[in-house]
């Protein structure tokens, strides 16, 4: 437990990062891996640690008893809202935390299936235990391939062998994206 504001970290899990303002329409949801010693360290020192789902990129925030702080730019300290989101895991019924993973799904997915071949923008996904791995292309050269990875199933696979991106042989990369789209083929000629 927190000892400023009585927060305690098993409470949270998913959350809702917002500004304060309402003209300023950014918001991200995250995921506080409570388990994690770092995660725990940190909310010891009175921060709270979170991962943004889509990107997996970590954001400290100091807590306060009104709202959270992080660092912005040049030393600047603007605040954001963290909430707590109640997770439905109901597929019929999605709760905003879903709802937001599957429009930026469908977005990237849009883009991707305009593209053909490897290309800065392509999806594709490595099957990890009961769910899968999304990773991006951000960037194609001669001889290699940089990829990131994105939070599009909410287990928060990363494929052991890729784990959040980085840059790799093009014709590795190739390979994952020939068979992705492959597979798409093949699944509309049987539907």
């Amino acid at each position: 437990m927190n000892k400023k504001t009585g927060l305690q970290l098993e409470n949270l899990s998913y959350v809702k990062i917002t500004h304060p303002d309402k003209r300023i329409k950014d918001v991200y949801y995250g995921v506080v891996h409570s388990y994690n010693q770092e995660t725990r360290k940190y909310f010891e020192e009175g921060n709270l640690l979170i991962t943004i789902q889509l990107t997996g990129k970590q954001m400290l925030f100091p807590i306060t008893e009104e709202s959270m702080f992080t660092q912005y730019g040049n030393n600047k300290l603007l605040p954001f809202l963290v909430t707590p989101i109640k997770m439905s895991w109901d597929p019929e019924n999605p709760d905003e935390f879903q709802k937001h993973i599957d429009e930026e799904f469908q977005k990237a997915k849009a883009k991707s299936d305009s593209l053909k071949g490897l290309k800065a923008g392509k999806l594709f996904s490595v099957g990890v235990a009961d769910g899968q791995a999304w990773y991006v292309v951000t960037n194609v050269n001669k001889k290699t391939v940089i990829i990131e990875w994105r939070g599009f199933c909410l287990d928060n696979y990363y494929a052991p062998f890729v784990g959040e991106g980085g840059v790799f042989p093009k014709h590795t990369v190739e390979k994952y994206v020939e068979w992705d789209e492959k597979m798409a083929e093949l699944l509309m000629e049987t539907k």
